[in-house]
């Protein structure tokens, strides 16, 4: 197979790295604007993004950073509640660095209405109540 590198190859290949580059994948954090944390949790994995406004729209959400992990053979024994809440523990120690000390409170975005029991300390189980000595 013969391949030839043509001045139209060229072009859509220009092209594409525009498209792809023309606004950032990730933005860098600020420290004086909110922090917004995305976390969902399966029976086997954790996945997170952690967000900040965009300061021209303030209605577009833009990605600071990614996170994920797969849960050890023991967590995978827990129960549906505890893995969104041992997702949003591990994404707040994961990304510590940038949240601790920021002015401004940070927002956490979760599917999981289970979570509303963590207020209520007789309802959730022992790693919840240890969870709570963490946060």
């Amino acid at each position: 197979m013969n391949l030839k590198w043509t001045l139209e190859c060229f072009q859509a290949l220009d092209t594409l790295i525009d498209i792809i580059t023309l606004s950032p994948v990730l933005i860098t954090p600020n420290q004086d604007c909110q922090f917004e944390l995305e976390v969902d949790a399966s029976q086997f994995a954790i996945g997170a993004i952690l967000w900040q406004r965009d300061p021209a729209n303030t209605k577009k959400l833009r990605a600071v950073s990614y996170y994920s992990a797969t849960l050890s053979p023991a967590e995978k024994n827990y129960k549906g509640f505890n893995y969104k809440l041992l997702g949003i523990i591990y994404a707040l120690y994961h990304w510590s660095h940038l949240l601790r000390g920021t002015p401004v409170p940070i927002l956490i975005w979760t599917n999981h209405c289970n979570l509303t029991y963590w207020y209520e300390p007789h309802k959730v189980g022992p790693h919840a109540t240890t969870w709570q000595v963490k946060l």
